[in-house]
């Protein structure tokens, strides 16, 4: 049974509505009981009565326990009467609902925000070790090394949708993707992470590895969307051990000139990077 400390918020990422489930609390005693929780994770009621949870289990739809803004405090039907869920770079809810006005100011996918990076794009305000611009560094690097144009560059929109090269004559649609070499559980566990986000338009995801502080490329894969990669929201890529996606891997010689290529892209010349 799982112990939970009641002072902390729990993010309950599966549904919006009041559910009730069986916890053990510490400061009720060792004896498992019944609690009512709000689909933002809150306990609401640690101690309810058998009416109490009978209503729960019909499932009463509330955004939240307290059906406030989780960044103001505001009252939804004070300030929004449509509140919208956050979601991260990726698209993915967090678990939380905003009234509208934060909404634009926190999620990563608001207006505002996109707004505010084609801006930073526009003006050479970038920062180059944010996610966007990790993902224009290693998007630059694949179409030099394709010697091909990407979306941006016939378009001249930077927040062209789920892939990032338009009809190569090899690839077709290629999306790109850039990971620092991450360490789980100890340094012998060390592996590259690439969000697919279920993207079902690209033929080609452009996997590119760099090491702990992106000074080099150390692995690429170049992974076609085939079979059931398209359902993935993320493919965790084991470095120096075994992978299913091992026969995607370029040899260590094609990595070298990915890696020498690298080498080469320099801040100073660069319109959309802030030098730092």
């Amino acid at each position: 049974m799982t112990v939970i400390d009641t002072s902390v918020r729990l993010l309950n990422r599966d549904n919006d509505k009041n559910i009730y489930t069986m916890f053990k609390i510490s400061d009720i005693g060792e004896k498992p009981r019944w609690v009512i929780v709000g689909g933002d994770g809150l306990i609401v009621n640690k101690s309810p009565t058998n009416e109490e949870l009978k209503s729960a289990k019909n499932w009463t739809f509330k955004h939240n326990s307290t059906e406030t803004c989780y960044r103001c405090g505001e009252s939804f039907d004070e300030v929004s009467k449509w509140p919208l869920k956050e979601k991260d770079k990726d698209g993915k809810w967090i678990g939380i609902w905003d009234c509208r006005n934060c909404w634009q100011k926190y999620d990563h996918n608001s207006n505002n925000n996109k707004r505010k990076l084609e801006a930073d794009c526009r003006n050479n305000n970038l920062d180059p070790n944010s996610s966007h611009g990790i993902g224009y560094i290693t998007t630059v690097l694949v179409k030099k090394f394709l010697n091909i144009e990407d979306c941006f560059d016939l378009t001249g929109n930077f927040c062209y949708p789920e892939y990032d090269m338009i009809e190569h004559d090899d690839w077709g649609l290629i999306d790109v993707k850039g990971s620092s070499l991450l360490i789980k559980d100890g340094r012998d566990k060390l592996y590259h992470k690439f969000g697919i986000n279920k993207n079902k338009k690209a033929d080609f995801f452009f996997c590119i590895g760099y090491d702990k502080n992106r000074k080099h490329v150390i692995a690429v894969y170049i992974i076609p969307n085939e079979n059931d990669v398209c359902k993935l929201s993320v493919i965790k890529m084991p470095y120096n051990r075994y992978s299913l996606y091992n026969k995607y891997k370029e040899s260590e010689e094609e990595v070298k000139k990915w890696d020498d290529l690298f080498h080469t892209m320099k801040l100073d010349n660069c319109p959309v990077l802030r030098k730092i």
